[in-house]
């Protein structure tokens, strides 16, 4: 296995064109770009900024941990941690990443995808699985093709679908909103203390909302209702954890559509949004809810 180490001081920038199988990318302790591979890759320095243009075997490369790192492609998996920031244009095979502190950016992954204690992920498609646990800050999910399994604290940004069953259990931020849509099933675990509305459209069975079941748009509320979830799920829905505030978890299930003439004091997505926003109290909520007007 041969290496060779460069110094490119504090503020260094490193850009892979073309890895043709693994890479691994870590951060260390110093300011060195350390390149291993058995058949060492095709390279430019210049001053600060390192060049691989082409790798055709495994590379092992380990950067100081504020370095900034750009990867065109990788042929096979890809494996990073330890680092400030890094952006992957493609990988073929399965990208897993740890202890990312301040950006994961990946344009897409052909496989499988495995985020753990890392923040502010953007990820453009995973054709495989995409398991992203303990992140925090900004996750911004543009499409699954297989299972998603979202967990910690974090704002979704913009739409997510997901076109296998979902998993999300995350504390989402006060004042924030997503929209998640979902081809197969989806569980919704909500932690203690969090404030949530949801708005649910599902064409499966619900369980967990207030004893309502069958396919309808359902709504709830949780806590304070400060953050706001909109779901589109074509198979089944299971909610679960938090304290569902009483009253507030109203469906309106297709086969049991209001009568002409019922009406309501606004509609009930407009009252759990004037919770959410603070505008009314969870009684004034519960009140308007459940009181039919002429």
């Amino acid at each position: 296995m041969a290496s060779s180490t460069y110094r490119l001081g504090p503020d260094a920038e490193v850009v892979i064109r073309r890895c043709e199988a693994d890479l691994q990318l870590s951060g260390h302790g110093d300011d060195s770009v350390v390149v291993i591979s058995e058949a060492m890759p095709a390279l430019q320095q210049e001053g600060n900024r390192l060049v691989i243009e082409e790798c055709e075997d495994d590379l092992d490369l380990r950067v100081g941990q504020g370095a900034s790192v750009m990867i065109e492609e990788v042929q096979g998996d890809a494996w990073v941690r330890n680092l400030r920031a890094f952006t992957i244009r493609r990988v073929e095979g399965d990208l897993k990443v740890r202890h990312v502190s301040e950006l994961c950016r990946a344009e897409e992954v052909q496989g499988d995808l495995s985020v753990w204690d890392s923040a502010n992920v953007s990820i453009s498609r995973v054709e495989g699985d995409a398991d992203l646990e303990q992140v925090r800050g900004i996750v911004g999910l543009r499409k699954v093709e297989g299972d998603a399994r979202l967990s910690g604290s974090f704002a979704l940004d913009g739409e997510c679908r997901v076109e296998g069953d979902l998993l999300l259990e995350a504390a989402l931020p006060e004042g924030s909103s997503a929209r998640l849509v979902v081809e197969g099933d989806a569980e919704l675990r909500i932690p203690e203390g969090v404030g949530l509305s949801l708005r649910a459209m599902v064409e499966g069975d619900v369980t967990g909302l207030g004893g309502a079941s069958g396919e309808g748009t359902y709504l709830g509320a949780w806590g304070d209702g400060g953050a706001q979830l909109e779901l589109e799920v074509s198979g089944d829905l299971s909610v679960s954890g938090g304290a569902l505030v009483p009253g507030l978890a109203v469906a309106e299930p297709e086969a049991h559509a209001p009568a002409v003439g019922t009406q309501r004091s606004g509609s009930d997505l407009d009252v759990l949004e004037s919770l959410a926003r603070g505008e009314i109290t969870t009684e004034e909520a519960e009140r308007m809810l459940s009181g039919p007007q002429a």
